[in-house]
């Protein structure tokens, strides 16, 4: 696998997601030119999500929103979570917060515990929960208090300037001390995501890692390698996860670990 095109694509994912996240943020930027960062949301993926009980009564609706929310989630059938792991923003920054850590650790870091996926899987679905109800309640959409993009136009415009460096700084420690510390605990999109590809996994030809290794736990060369921290040494077969962003860093680290489609 390492010789292969993808290999090749996989060791360099960092560099390509840079340039694939500059230009999703060069677009985004430049769509809302005219206005301030705030006219994000007419763009933002999640934009349905957080306006879905609210829509009939006060008229928001933003199209462009709900044509990346729905390619996002028809795309995650079959090709899972890629964009997390390869194009979103947001990603990217926690995985240039992480690097230094990832690069000086001598031995690879543990993956999640089965108490860390619960809070893992609670906390975002609690998030979830609030985005879609809060709004529907208070008529504020709450996300907005944790969204970074949102928070960027806060400091820079100084509309809540200190929530803004309160909500940014939390973000950047956390992921400074968890890999993916916003995917992982935060993000309602990418729990999504994530279910569409599970779903998309038992129905259509959905792009997956599989693994080939009968080491287990006597190897444990990819137990650390997993961004997601997805327990790699317990995988067998098909990684079918929903924790899975398609980073294949695990296809870098060990050659028992190929992609190919799962159906």
């Amino acid at each position: 696998m390492k010789g292969t095109a993808l290999g090749m694509l996989a060791r360099h994912r960092l560099p390509i997601s840079l340039a694939g996240a500059g230009l999703l943020t060069a677009a985004a930027w430049y769509a809302v030119r005219e206005g301030t960062i705030f006219n994000f949301h007419e763009y933002c993926p999640l934009s349905p999500v957080c306006v879905l009980f609210t829509t009939p009564a006060n008229g928001i609706l933003w199209p462009w929103g709900a044509f990346f929310f729905g390619t996002l989630l028809i795309s995650a059938l079959f090709l899972r979570r890629l964009f997390c792991g390869w194009f979103c923003p947001v990603g990217l920054a926690q995985d240039l917060l992480y690097l230094p850590r990832r690069l000086m650790k001598k031995s690879p870091a543990r993956p999640a515990t089965a108490g860390q996926r619960i809070a893992s899987l609670a906390s975002r679905s609690i998030v979830l929960a609030a985005t879609i109800f809060a709004p529907f309640l208070t008529g504020a959409m709450l996300f907005a208090q944790f969204c970074p993009m949102i928070r960027i136009g806060d400091v820079l415009y100084r509309s809540d300037l200190a929530g803004g460096i309160l909500t940014l700084g939390t973000l950047v420690v956390g992921s400074l001390l968890i890999e993916r510390f916003f995917c992982r605990f935060v993000c309602p999109l990418g729990l999504l995501l994530g279910w569409s590809g599970r779903i998309g996994a038992k129905v259509f030809p959905t792009l997956t890692v599989h693994k080939t290794c009968k080491a287990g736990d006597k190897c444990g060369k990819c137990g650390g390698a997993c961004p997601m921290k997805i327990d790699l040494c317990a995988a067998d077969g098909a990684l079918d996860d929903a924790e899975c962003i398609l980073c294949l860093t695990c296809v870098t680290q060990c050659r028992c670990y190929s992609i190919n489609t799962q159906k």
